[in-house]
């Protein structure tokens, strides 16, 4: 009796196009990742500082850029005409563990790169209130949360003051992508989001209802018009939410509106 034919193979899921300008650099790992966007962006830096006496810097923070921080310090970079800032912030003091320019402090300007002027987003507590009504929906209006809230309207408007001091177009932008799809602090399905890919001014403020802390985060007309943007991306979650978010932009995955064809050139760094 003969055998059974094999069951037809199932057809693959069709390669999503990539918008014009989206660069893909795949790299063995994330420690030869890091290391290359690293090259990359001192290369990127030196240039517009040849060309324009200085090179603007924002990133991002969390945990992920923490090695590429580590080795963009070491490249061979004039960091004093560098002028260094943020893509995000938590609403929390700069001695708070969670603090982004804490983060920046300790991994990327240390040695040499300790020369670059850099400009954090918010001064000490304690901070301005105003109104805000997403604070006045928390119950206890004593708790930190709900201070920050109250506060970030202000914040955010003294943030969007410093960045413009920095002038209207950032050099190089680092963003990196949670598991959800957001990317500065842009989070799905969150208040401040639309305001964050609507929004003209530099900085808007947000409240992630899957993160802690209120935050403050660059606009995508700011996020848009830098230079040169980068994204980077490790470990097969996040490279499958990177593919869905190729097909079209949508508030689902807020890093799908850096990476539509309208949105213009970006390097992906990508390693499993």
């Amino acid at each position: 009796m003969s055998a059974a034919n094999p069951p037809p193979l199932a057809a693959p899921e069709p390669a999503v196009a990539r918008p014009p300008g989206v660069r893909e650099h795949r790299c063995a790992c994330p420690a030869s990742m890091a290391l290359a966007q690293a090259q990359c962006i001192a290369g990127q830096l030196q240039t517009a500082i040849a060309q324009r006496g200085r090179a603007t810097l924002a990133v991002s923070g969390g945990r992920s850029p923490i090695a590429l921080f580590e080795q963009l310090r070491q490249q061979d970079v004039d960091w004093a005409r560098v002028h260094l800032t943020l893509v995000d912030e938590r609403c929390v003091p700069e001695q708070h563990p969670d603090s982004n320019a804490l983060l920046v402090r300790k991994h990327l300007l240390q040695g040499v790169a300790a020369q670059a002027r850099f400009t954090a987003w918010l001064d000490p507590p304690p901070w301005p209130l105003g109104l805000n009504e997403q604070a006045e929906e928390l119950a206890d209006p004593a708790d930190p949360t709900a201070a920050a809230l109250r506060a970030a309207p202000a914040l955010a408007e003294r943030a969007s003051q410093r960045l413009r001091a920095l002038g209207d177009v950032l050099d190089v932008l680092l963003l990196g992508m949670g598991d959800d799809g957001h990317t500065a602090s842009w989070f799905p399905d969150s208040p401040g989001l639309h305001e964050a890919l609507h929004g003209t001014q530099p900085v808007v403020h947000t409240l992630p209802r899957t993160a802690e802390h209120p935050r403050l985060t660059l606009t995508r007309a700011w996020v848009l018009a830098a230079r040169q943007r980068h994204l980077a991306l490790a470990g097969a979650v996040k490279l499958a939410v990177y593919q869905r978010a190729l097909a079209a932009p949508s508030p689902a995955l807020p890093v799908s509106f850096v990476l539509e064809r309208a949105a213009g050139p970006i390097d992906i760094w990508m390693a499993p």
